[in-house]
């Protein structure tokens, strides 16, 4: 069971690695079937994309946890840009 609960913990780091890094899906699978073995033995790659579905579907809750609920990125964009107008505007020297 220790090898399992290895082998989970593994694929989340993996998977989250790759979401930060921007890899693709295939760099994902790679990592995960070269790096995580369970006895020995490397998941089926039909299982690693069950598992790296399901981490996709999961997005919106890590959001909520890590306090990005309502989070409007055009609305970010929109007061970047009007910022930088103000700053550029501005002698910063």
């Amino acid at each position: 069971m220790k090898s399992l609960t290895k082998a989970g913990n593994d694929i989340i780091k993996i998977i989250m690695e790759c979401e930060i890094n921007l890899d693709d899906l295939p760099r994902v699978v790679g990592r995960i079937s070269t790096e995580v073995k369970i006895h020995g033995h490397p998941i089926p790659t039909p299982l690693i994309l069950d598992l790296v579905d399901e981490f996709l579907n999961d997005r919106t809750e890590r959001k909520k946890i890590k306090g990005m609920e309502g989070f409007d990125e055009e609305k970010l964009e929109m007061a970047f840009n009007k910022l930088s107008r103000k700053w550029g505007g501005n002698n910063v020297n």
